[in-house]
């Protein structure tokens, strides 16, 4: 005849036992969805971002114009996801076009990288297409550069460019991650 008080223990080490395994394999990712209503774009990070604003100038058509930037990012292990909304401060700009350009090239000027798969065309209100490249990154100061990979898109909404960014060293790239992130993003929700 089994002893009722050997039952309780036994239950408690296979709750331990199994909270044990679950912690070992717990992901690194804990997807939440950020938005910015004033902005009109939602995503899912996969943790709690930061958020850095500045206004910096950048060449864009035929002169250095002003341009003010947001950007919430997180960076999980060596890989980073972000969306950034860049507005021009002048009320007379270029088209925006020309700034989701110039945002784009210097992302892969960013990785001293090459376009691995160009955007494809098509209305300013459509998604712009994802853009691929492979380059390097210096993952510490002073450190060797290691081989990169960059996937990013970007949208014009409301008088801005809306971009959405990953970028990592190729050698720990977590594809499912990325396309989750970049397939996430929302705008004019």
């Amino acid at each position: 005849m089994k002893s009722v008080r050997s039952h309780p223990f036994w239950i408690f080490g296979l709750i331990l036992l199994c909270t044990g395994l679950l912690s070992a394999c717990s992901p690194t990712y804990d997807w939440r969805s950020v938005s910015d209503e004033s902005q009109g774009w939602q995503a899912l990070f996969p943790g709690k971002p930061a958020v850095v604003e500045r206004t910096i100038t950048l060449q864009v058509g035929d002169g250095a114009q002003p341009v003010q930037l947001m950007l919430r990012a997180v960076r999980i292990e060596e890989q980073t996801f972000s969306v950034g909304v860049a507005r021009f401060v002048n009320p007379t700009h270029p088209p925006l076009q020309a700034l989701a350009d110039v945002l784009r090239e210097s992302r892969v000027q960013n990785i001293r990288g090459e376009l691995v798969m160009q955007p494809k065309a098509g209305p300013a209100d459509q998604p712009a297409g994802l853009v691929v490249a492979k380059g390097q990154i210096q993952l510490k100061p002073n450190a060797t550069p290691v081989a990169a990979r960059l996937q990013t898109l970007s949208r014009i909404h409301q008088g801005q460019v809306i971009e959405a960014l990953v970028v990592g060293p190729e050698a720990s790239y977590h594809q499912e991650a990325a396309q989750q992130f970049l397939e996430s993003l929302r705008i004019g929700f």
